[in-house]
This record gives structure tokens, C-alpha cells and sequence, in this order.
């Protein structure tokens, strides 16, 4: 029987969101595998000014090793050309910790006056889970 602190860094990553707005979400495309599900938690910590999305990969099979392709893509009320700072980590379980990218710009894009889409896309391992922070440059 497991103690609760094999977890940690899932745990500590989805307290940080209390107090966030949430965002409703929508998931497209079946997983290749059966067994697994993917989804993901959107949110904006107001006073920040900074957005949050929460990818996980469950597997009801505990031996599996499938990764899943996932493309998130936040709608937000800001013009296409917007400016946005954002992050990226990805948790590793042999290490048990999430190991973090630096900083890196991008563009939002669309063609709807005041509202724009930021897309990211990435592999997430079975088991795991993945925090994308960004922040629109003011």
C-alpha cells in the first residue's frame, strides 16, 4: 500500500491552481488505445495575469509504456499578433519531479477581431502529466 507521497509533484502542481478561474474544455479525436485517457485542466490565476493548462495520461493498464500525441489549442480574447510568454513541463517519473523549459515567446494567431487561438503540441508519456504556464504580454 502506497504512502501518498509518491505523488508529490502532481499533487503540489494541481493545489497551486486553488483560487484560479476555470475554463471549459473540449477533447477531439479517440486514443489509439483503448485503455488509456487524456485530458486536461485550463485555468488563469488572475492576479498573475497567467494561464495554466494541466495534461495527464492515465492508462488503466499498468504496464503500459503508450505515449499519446496531444495538441492543446487556448482560445483566448486577445487579437491574432498577440505576444505570449509561456513555459512548459513535463513530469518524469523516474526521477519523480518535473523538469521545467525556460521561457520562450510566441504569436497568437486567428481571424476573429478579439479572439485568437495559442496552439502548443507535444508527446505525453502513459502515467504522466504535463503543465503548460503562459502569460500575454502586456
Amino acid at each position: 500500500m502506497g504512502k501518498g507521497n509518491q505523488y508529490q509533484p502532481a499533487n503540489q502542481e494541481v493545489l497551486k491552481l486553488k483560487g484560479h478561474t476555470y475554463y471549459s474544455n473540449t477533447k477531439n479525436g479517440e486514443s489509439q488505445y483503448t485503455k488509456n485517457y487524456v485530458d486536461a485542466i485550463f485555468s488563469k490565476e488572475k492576479s498573475l495575469n497567467r494561464y495554466s493548462i494541466i495534461a495527464y495520461n492515465y492508462s488503466s493498464n499498468p504496464a503500459s509504456i503508450n505515449s499519446k500525441r496531444v495538441v492543446y489549442k487556448s482560445i483566448l480574447n486577445v487579437q491574432s499578433g498577440t505576444k505570449v510568454q509561456y513555459c512548459s513541463a513535463i513530469y518524469n517519473e523516474s526521477t519523480n519531479d518535473m523538469q521545467w523549459s525556460d521561457w520562450k515567446w510566441t504569436t497568437s494567431a486567428g481571424n476573429k477581431k478579439d479572439q485568437s487561438v495559442i496552439p502548443f503540441e507535444d508527446e505525453l508519456p502513459a502515467f504522466s502529466f504535463m503543465i503548460y504556464e503562459f502569460k500575454i504580454k502586456e
